[in-house]
């Protein structure tokens, strides 16, 4: 008992020093994120699978000391807008991808519950017609344009011809909104801007991509 007694009054702070930086691991189901939880700090890696498979997604890592460290680790990820692509087929084979691109990202307006806390995040971009596009899509006056990785259904679709600000009357509609396809038909030939809103909730965001149909 007095050895015991002798050791704790030896050890007592190193002892303190364990407990406070001794870590609780914990790996999520998204594929690579994991987490280290200590009452000092939070080690926090964000590193999950694609959802697509035209996406590269950044590995990120966030350390937090104490008493900055309690938050849920969704609360340390940055509030902003999911990459959406455009992606065809190929018309000899269904299941063949020909083509993709990564859609621009315009004005959006984000909102996110956690922790107790509201989070808002809100960016105006120029609109849609005036945006640079480094990538075009080549389709043809029929296609189907699918679309990946949004957060909600197509609410709203607009076409504009570039550098003019004027809606062109092109029949290009949203074929299936709940798996996020654009149909084409009898669309003449030239280049024309896509622009669509994704809105749920509090939230809307705005995408473009161009397309040259040949």
């Amino acid at each position: 008992m007095k050895k015991i007694k002798f050791f704790l009054k030896k050890y007592y702070w190193l002892l303190i020093i364990i407990v406070l930086l001794f870590p609780i691991r914990v790996l999520y189901k998204d594929g690579g994120s994991y987490s280290y939880n200590a009452i000092l700090y939070k080690y926090f890696v964000w590193n999950p699978l694609p959802s697509t498979p035209f996406e590269v997604r950044e590995k990120k890592i966030i350390f937090k000391l104490f008493p900055f460290n309690f938050h849920s680790d969704e609360y340390y990820l940055e509030l902003k807008p999911n990459k959406s692509f455009a992606y065809i087929y190929d018309n000899q084979d269904e299941k063949k991808l020909k083509d993709f691109l990564e859609c621009n990202i315009g004005t959006y307006s984000l909102v996110k519950k956690v922790d107790g806390e509201v989070l808002t995040k809100k960016e105006t971009a120029p609109s849609a017609f005036l945006q640079s596009y480094d990538q075009e899509l080549d389709v043809e006056g029929n296609a189907i344009i699918h679309l990946a990785n949004l957060s909600s259904k197509i609410k709203d679709l607009q076409v504009f011809k570039p550098n003019d600000n004027k809606l062109v009357t092109a029949n290009i509609s949203v074929y299936n909104s709940d798996l996020a396809a654009l149909k084409l038909e009898n669309v003449k030939e030239g280049k024309y801007i896509i622009s669509f809103k994704t809105a749920w909730e509090e939230n809307e965001v705005w995408y473009s991509f161009q397309i040259n149909v040949v």
